[in-house]
């Protein structure tokens, strides 16, 4: 039996894996990004399910996006 995840089917036991994988870090990330969202969102409940299903992929970038922003912040006010 497959899921499907953007129009694409995949294993479910993959998708079921995956999203089992995912600690409290991963949920405080998706929230607070979540929180921040702007744009209005059709289908909640896909869109939250993508964004828990990308978290652990996606959370390091995050992160080292924001240190590098901050530091390029920092940088500038120095001046």
């Amino acid at each position: 039996m497959s899921a499907f995840w953007k129009s694409i089917p995949m294993p479910r036991d993959l998708v079921k894996s995956r999203l089992l994988k995912l600690d409290k870090e991963h949920i405080n990330y998706v929230m607070d990004c979540l929180s921040k969202n702007t744009t209005l969102v059709g289908n909640i409940k896909a869109y939250t399910l993508s964004a828990l299903y990308n978290a652990p992929i996606t959370i390091s970038q995050h992160y080292t996006s924001l240190v590098s922003h901050d530091m390029a912040q920092d940088a500038a006010a120095s001046y």
